[in-house]
């Protein structure tokens, strides 16, 4: 009976945390569980932007393309189901 009472609290807190940490998914329009905030999100990618370039054998040098790029991937970002975020 002890073990069922600690299976049964077990399942009652993780739905409870589950519960608490759902969003909807923009892409799916599901609820999911989610672990850490947008704002946290932001601050990774801010992080981890330097190492994803260095391992990516860095920015192009030219121009052009940078320009181009970065106009492709704003018209991409703002059709995106997220186009708020700093892009």
């Amino acid at each position: 009976m002890r073990r069922f009472r600690v299976v049964l609290a077990s399942a009652i807190l993780a739905s409870a945390l589950g519960w608490a940490g759902c969003a909807t998914n923009p892409v799916t329009g599901k609820s999911q569980v989610v672990l850490i905030s947008e704002q946290q999100e932001v601050e990774m990618g801010k992080q981890y932007y330097p190492l994803a370039t260095q391992l990516s054998e860095g920015e192009t040098p030219h121009p052009d393309v940078q320009r181009l790029v970065r106009r492709v991937g704003m018209k991409m970002a703002q059709l995106s189901e997220r186009p708020d975020l700093p892009w």
